[in-house]
Order: C-alpha cells, then structure tokens, then sequence
C-alpha cells in the first residue's frame, strides 16, 4: 500500500510543476483506485480526458472507478467511448462485472 501513497505523492509533485501532464493524471487515478479513493480517481481522470479527449485509458480507469462507486451508468458511458476508440468491449464488461461482484 505504501507504494500507492508515494505515487500519488511524486504525481502530486510533478502536476504543481506541468499541470498538463496528461500521464500524471492518469497514474495518479490508478494510485487512487487501488487505495479505493474512487472519487479522487475520477477526479482524475476527468483532469486527463478533459487535456487528451482520446486517452483511451483515462476512459478504462474512469469506467472501473465509476463502476466501484456504483454509478453504473457513468461507467457503461466510459466503457463505451472506450470501445469506441478500439478497446474490445468484452474485456471491458468483465472487468465491470467483477467490480460489481464484489460492492
């Protein structure tokens, strides 16, 4: 868990120094969903899909982040872009299913 935390850390400090690093948003997200700070990670990724409209993965974390907290419509909104910008849709619906399994 320790590593989590000094992630976000060193992400936090590289963000104060380029707040358009698009990959510290998205690394920072990830930290974030591990430690189940859901909203945090939205936060996020909304910051890095907001620089780069496209960030396929920025989509996939959302989407996973959404799905913890229950918003379900919001991650079958993300799954979808996602799709839409190559990711196969059958990956993602597993991953979705098994973070409903387990709320």
């Amino acid at each position: 868990m320790g590593q989590f935390h000094l992630a976000i850390r060193d992400y936090d400090k590289a963000l104060r120094l380029d707040p358009k690093f698009v990959l510290g948003y998205l690394i920072r997200g990830l930290a974030l969903n591990e430690l189940d700070q859901h909203m945090q990670a939205v936060e996020n990724y909304d910051q890095a899909i907001n620089l780069s409209p496209d960030f396929t993965h920025a989509f996939i974390g959302r989407a996973l982040a959404h799905a913890a907290l229950g918003n379900d419509a919001e991650a079958q909104q993300d799954t979808d872009r996602a799709v839409d910008l190559g990711r196969h849709r059958e990956q993602m619906e597993a991953r979705l299913a098994a973070i409903t399994e387990q709320r």
